[in-house]
């Protein structure tokens, strides 16, 4: 409830002395609607009736491959020469690796 302050002088030494006034209130009978919500009737739904629930996916998430996320340091030359063929140049480079490394 906001309090409004009144700036009034007292008769006795003439000095203003502050009253707080009340702000205006609204009626009872608004206040009273305001306080009881209507009732209304809720249908209640059984798991077989009710929607599957949506779940939300946020992002990409992760590989279901097993591969390993790691920072590797490489030669601009060596990126360029691998991003120039095109999207799919992170496959092709693991598929450099284990051609050079001899992993089937």
């Amino acid at each position: 409830m906001a309090i409004q302050i009144a700036a009034m002088v007292d008769e006795t030494d003439a000095k203003p002395v502050k009253r707080a006034r009340r702000a205006p209130q609204a009626p009872k009978s608004k206040l009273a609607k305001l306080q009881k919500p209507a009732e209304t009737p809720v249908a209640i739904e059984t798991q077989s009736e009710a929607q599957p629930a949506k779940v939300r996916h946020e992002g990409r998430g992760r590989p279901k491959t097993g591969k390993v996320i790691v920072t590797l340091r490489l030669d601009p030359e060596v990126v360029e020469a691998l991003r120039a063929d095109g999207p799919g140049w992170q496959p092709r480079a693991n598929a450099l690796l284990r051609a050079a490394l001899k992993i089937s």
